[in-house]
This record gives structure tokens, sequence and C-alpha cells, in this order.
């Protein structure tokens, strides 16, 4: 009896069985693609949106108080080695608090906050906190999410004004 048949048969499975783990791996690195095209999309409406919220707030300080700070628009920064960071600067005088928007490969995008107070040459004060990560809401738009195990929603509001309240933590 002839064994064509059958190694006809296991031939066939072994290649079903290569072309669907092919297929699993090009489905997820697509997944991956489109989870990065997301992600670099939610740090740009986030930081828009953190944006206009501190344009806002500083404008009514000038007019509440005859002082504001001042906001810098969203810019792009582009490092060495890593994916590029899209940032605000809020600042008053020599102190300066940057938000920063960031994803790293294969992680969820967050925008944090530094502080940093310049009186001589260097800083002498540098302050980095988690602000909030960012998800993908329900009807696909972009979420505030605290750092903390709750994961508890947040909101673009309230980091806007955790940032100035920690520019104004470190005005003298």
């Amino acid at each position: 009896m002839s064994q064509w048949p059958e190694l006809q048969t296991r031939f066939q499975e072994r290649i079903t069985r290569v072309q669907a783990r092919q297929h699993e791996q090009e489905r997820r690195q697509l997944e991956v693609e489109l989870y990065a095209v997301w992600a670099q999309a939610a740090i740009a409406d986030a930081m828009v949106s953190l944006h206009r919220i501190l344009a806002e707030q500083a404008s009514r300080f000038e007019k509440a108080i005859g002082c504001a700070f001042v906001v810098s628009k969203p810019t792009l920064v582009s490092l060495p080695d890593t994916e590029p960071l899209t940032t605000i600067l809020i600042s008053q005088g020599a102190t300066r608090v940057y938000l920063y928007g960031q994803r790293r490969p294969r992680q969820t995008p967050a925008i944090h906050l530094l502080k940093l107070r310049q009186l001589g040459l260097r800083p002498d004060a540098v302050v980095s906190l988690p602000g909030a990560r960012l998800a993908r809401g329900t009807e696909g738009q972009v979420e505030f999410r605290e750092f903390a195990p709750d994961n508890a929603s947040s909101s673009a509001d309230g980091l806007a004004e955790r940032a100035v309240r920690l520019l104004i933590s470190g005005i003298c």
C-alpha cells in the first residue's frame, strides 16, 4: 500500500499550521501598529485639550488678579532612540512646569508633569510626577485615567489644575 496519500495529508496539515501561525503573527503586528497610531493621536488630542484649558485659565488669572502664567502651544520634540514627546510649557518667572505626553513601545500612552525652578545657571529644583494614563473610551474618545491601582477616571481639567498647582507651589 502506498504512503503517498498519508504524506500528502501530513504535508498539507503542516502547511496549514504554518500559514495559520503566519496569519496570527501578521494580525498581531497589525494590532500593534494600529495601537501605536491611536496612541500618538490620543496624546495629540489630549495635549490640544490641555492647552485649551490652560490658555483659558491663564486668561482668567490675568483678568481676576492681573497676573497670569505663560502657556506654550503643544510642541513635538524628537529624541534619539525613543518615541517623540509632545510638550506644553507653563511658566511664571523662573518656575516652569512641562506637561509631556509620551508612549513607550507596548505601553499605554501617558502624560506626565515636570517642574523646574531655575534661580541660577542650573535648576535648583526638579520634580517629576505621573499625570494620567490615556485610555480609549467606549465611543473611541480619549479618557484620562489615574495611575492609581483602581484605574479611577480623571480629566483634562483635573490634570491641568494639578499642573497649575505645581507651578504655583514653585513660585517664590
